[in-house]
């Protein structure tokens, strides 16, 4: 294995991890918001009926190569993470 190509795939790994985490974080900040509204509102934060939309829209959206059990158990965290970010502003 060529040390140089490893490399260069490891950095690619890496930009993508950061592009990651910062749509993540953006995701947080939007849930966030929608927390607030939902507080304003006198609306529990868990809604199991949109939760159940976007990992069926997720499913969907889904080609691959990542499978569907994963993807539905990466975003399943995300959803909680939302969740707990939202429960924090109660």
């Amino acid at each position: 294995m060529n040390d140089n190509i490893l490399q260069r795939h490891r950095a690619q790994i890496d930009s993508v991890d950061e592009q990651i985490l910062l749509l993540l974080n953006r995701r947080i900040q939007v849930a966030t918001a929608l927390g607030e509204l939902k507080k304003e509102a006198g609306v529990n934060v868990m809604d199991a009926e949109r939760e159940d939309s976007v990992l069926r829209r997720i499913s969907e959206l889904n080609s691959g190569p990542l499978d569907q059990d994963s993807a539905l158990r990466i975003f399943r965290a995300i959803i909680e993470a939302a969740r707990r970010a939202q429960e924090e502003l109660r």
